[in-house]
């Protein structure tokens, strides 16, 4: 039914040509049938953008952890040298505006498994979820950090309690510094730009109340 609806109203949407302010908290409806998508959390403002925008560069780890199902995979790191990271005993290439701490962010649909040996995290299988067109395979990392990879129901499924090697596609990390900002956003520093939605002027900050009735 929910689908159903969601489907209908993005069609008269369309045939009305007219803007339309929905607030949900499913994500499917919001990245489905927006343009563009304010995220809100804890009374702020995170992210004003597009829903493609948002899912592939979230400005702050709680952005990209509410935006994507089965949710992303988070694997701390450390800045050793100017571009190089250390993760879980991996030396990973980085940003380099990436300094301190911080946590490399991996989609599940962008974790790629292997049986082989490669230059990558060594996990070991703990769960293996069929969801039919696909398999959720559930693998711990350094024996503490889980993370999920997404696999094509046709591909080798490995089983529980096999060790595989994990490696990201490239161009699809994401990082973010000690404070959860994505420092390829702003060089990582705390964001704050004007937004006019509907004639209501407003700062988008971490830290800012928002008036006119828009969030307070």
């Amino acid at each position: 039914m929910r689908a159903h609806m969601r489907t209908e109203l993005s069609e008269l949407h369309r045939s009305l040509g007219t803007t339309f302010v929905y607030v949900t908290h499913d994500q499917e409806e919001a990245m489905t049938m927006s343009d563009r998508v304010a995220l809100m959390m804890d009374g702020m403002i995170l992210q004003v953008a597009s829903p493609r925008e948002i899912y592939r560069n979230p400005v702050h780890m709680k952005v990209a952890e509410f935006i994507g199902a089965p949710k992303i995979n988070m694997l701390p790191c450390t800045n050793v040298e100017r571009g190089v990271v250390d993760s879980l005993g991996l030396r990973v290439l980085a940003p380099a505006a990436m300094n301190g701490k911080g946590h490399i962010g991996i989609r599940p649909s962008r974790l790629m498994v292997s049986r082989e040996p490669a230059a990558g995290w060594r996990g070991k299988v703990v769960n293996v979820e069929d969801l039919g067109s696909s398999y959720l395979i559930h693998s711990l990392v350094a024996e503490k950090i889980r993370v999920i990879s997404r696999m094509d129901s046709l591909a080798d499924i490995p089983k529980v309690g096999e060790m595989v090697y994990l490696t990201a596609q490239n161009g699809c990390t994401i990082y973010f510094n000690e404070d959860g900002y994505n420092v390829n956003t702003s060089n990582g520093r705390k964001l704050q730009r004007t937004v006019t939605v509907e004639n209501s002027t407003f700062q988008e900050a971490s830290g800012l109340s928002f008036q006119h009735g828009l969030a307070v």
